[in-house]
């Protein structure tokens, strides 16, 4: 019989931990490194037992103990299926599935990952649509088989530095249900690899589990760009039903791994906010004036689409008068990838029903790509 490490098993490392991450079951535990070695050697490989036995260096009956748990925990499973495709990507770049993507150890790597969700908010919905959406449009910014922009030419091939996993799920979701801690895990998992996750959301409730799974790694401050300040304390104990995307802030106000939060473009405050030591308020009309963080930190990035002024991009559920113009919120992007050391970025409350909205936020997104490939390139 042959066996091959279970592909719905991802397998990673920070520099002195492995970690097994189980994604159906959602769990991840620790190993050690030299494990993490082990099977990535024998990943998207098929083997007999006594390869395994072979491979692992010791005698039959040792290895067959080992070899026992293993496939009682499900990581070595018969090879009988084959995995399925995900078709549209942004830009047209590399599909892959997570469980491969973090088992063959890549680094340094912008990974798209869709959260189509949208069931907190409470005016339009719709951005559970925006990931399909700005894959389908994507691909007029750069088709990694046809051309590349002109103003990239630094950049060999930008293909080679970006990965598509696809979505969680699919459209239908529990309001605040277990897909909340299985995205907090997979960013924990790309940003304790050093990669880049880019998440398309979604409801800006999804930060919630963004934020968390960043900071899982270490201490970082967020940069809330957005015209709400989506800030109002509730009880971490039930979140599950308190939580929504015009709160999700709150629920990071006594988290000691968010040293600070940096609210920029803000035209809707609540005076909960302002109480907040770890708050720092930037509105819009300041922004290019008195901007300033703390270097000492790396950040998350959260992009609200309605920090734009709804003139110029009109599919939010919210929208706000007298925001950014297209030109600054580029520059304020660009700044801040250049600027600072950047762990992630999400982009939400975006719905994408008109084609002209779409390519611009795509253009955006491509702007921060390109940056963070940069900044990798440089570092």
């Amino acid at each position: 019989m042959k066996w091959i490490v279970n592909p719905s098993f991802a397998f990673f490392n920070s520099d002195k931990t492995g970690y097994i991450f189980n994604i159906p079951n959602n769990k991840i535990t620790e190993c050690t490194v030299e494990f993490i070695e082990f099977i990535r050697d024998l990943h998207k490989i098929e083997f007999t037992y006594e390869d395994f036995c072979l491979k692992i260096g010791c005698e039959k009956e040792e290895g067959k103990k080992v070899f026992k748990k293993l496939c009682d925990e499900s990581v070595l499973i018969s090879y009988k299926y084959k995995i399925d495709k995900f078709q549209n990507t942004m830009f047209n770049v590399k599909f892959i599935e997570l469980a491969s993507f973090l088992t063959m150890g890549y680094k340094e790597k912008i990974v798209f990952l869709g959260f189509p969700y949208d069931q907190s908010v409470t005016n339009r919905a719709g951005c559970k649509f925006a990931s399909k959406g700005l894959r389908e449009i994507s691909r007029i910014i750069y088709d990694r088989e046809y051309s590349l922009l002109s103003y990239n030419e630094d950049i060999s091939d930008i293909s080679d530095f970006i990965y598509d996993i696809g979505d969680i799920k699919g459209i239908i979701f529990d309001r605040n249900g277990p897909e909340f801690s299985f995205l907090t895990n997979i960013i924990f998992s790309l940003v304790c690899t050093s990669n880049f996750p880019i998440v398309l959301g979604g409801d800006h409730s999804i930060s919630f589990s963004t934020i968390n799974g960043a900071s899982l790694k270490g201490e970082i401050g967020v940069i809330h760009i957005d015209a709400h300040d989506d800030y109002f304390e509730f009880n971490l104990n039930n979140w599950s039903h308190e939580m929504h995307h015009g709160n999700y802030l709150g629920g990071f106000a006594n988290n000691d791994a968010v040293k600070k939060i940096y609210c920029i473009g803000i035209r809707s405050l609540t005076p909960y906010l302002i109480s907040n030591d770890k708050v720092k308020i930037y509105p819009r009309k300041s922004i290019f004036e008195t901007f300033q963080l703390d270097k000492n930190l790396k950040y998350y990035i959260t992009f609200d689409v309605d920090v734009i002024d709804p003139l110029l991009i009109g599919g939010v559920g919210t929208p706000v008068p007298f925001g950014f113009s297209l030109d600054q919120i580029r520059e304020l992007l660009i700044r801040l990838i250049q600027e600072f050391e950047i762990v992630g970025m999400d982009v939400v409350e975006f719905i994408p029903d008109k084609k002209e909205e779409i390519l611009t936020i795509c253009s955006l997104i491509f702007e921060c790509v390109v940056q963070q490939i940069r900044r990798n390139q440089n570092d």
